[in-house]
């Protein structure tokens, strides 16, 4: 298996890397990722977020969009 790993010139380390980093760009559950690490905490896991530059630049119009749905609604629970 290392020789295989070594000639597409990756680690397990990078590998399991990848995958947490897959599953939270997957919007997978963070204490399910945790748990499938191993991590002790979630916290820990969710250091990995360095990994993930994209994270922050959808973090805002995720924000935006909850925030304008809820004005809506009230908007039309008082109108």
């Amino acid at each position: 298996m290392s020789d295989f790993l070594r000639g597409w010139d990756v680690t397990l380390h990078s590998l399991r890397h990848r995958h947490a980093s897959h599953m939270l760009a997957s919007n997978i559950y963070p204490k399910v990722v945790q748990k499938r690490l191993g991590h002790s905490s979630v916290a820990i896991t969710m250091d990995l977020s360095h990994l993930m530059p994209n994270m922050q630049d959808e973090a805002a119009p995720a924000v935006d969009g909850v925030l304008r749905a809820a004005i809506n609604k009230r908007a039309d629970d008082v109108g």
